[in-house]
């Protein structure tokens, strides 16, 4: 099986499976295999993350009941954190020259698709 790595600081908490509509999606955004995530395995995506073996755990994740220890999809969650990011980097911020407004056609797919990814999750 194998999974998503995103480059750079953007990481959803759970390991997102590489499959051929998340990898859809990610290309339909205008991300590129490569420059903005690659597809690895399990092993490579927990040592490059650091979560490999050990190490410290989220308190959230101790206390939480047994009942909810999935949490729901924790894929479309990570999927809609790396867009909630995306989206809040094309819309950049307003006069600003170093972070300028992205394309709208974008931020609105963006958008619709967050809303959908909402609703499925019932949030």
């Amino acid at each position: 099986m194998k999974y998503i790595l995103f480059k750079g600081s953007m990481n959803p908490k759970s390991p997102m499976e590489a499959t051929d509509s998340k990898l859809k999606e990610l290309s339909d955004i205008g991300y590129k295999q490569g420059k903005d995530y690659d597809v690895v395995s399990l092993k490579v995506l927990e040592d490059m993350l650091g979560k490999a073996g050990g190490g410290i755990m989220d308190i959230n994740q101790m206390t939480r009941p047994i009942h909810m220890a999935g949490g729901g999809d924790t894929e479309l969650k990570g999927l809609l954190q790396a867009l909630t990011i995306q989206l809040m980097l094309e819309k950049g911020m307003e006069g600003s020259t170093l972070m300028p407004s992205g394309n709208p056609d974008t931020i609105k797919r963006l958008e619709d698709r967050i809303q959908e990814i909402k609703i499925e999750l019932g949030e």
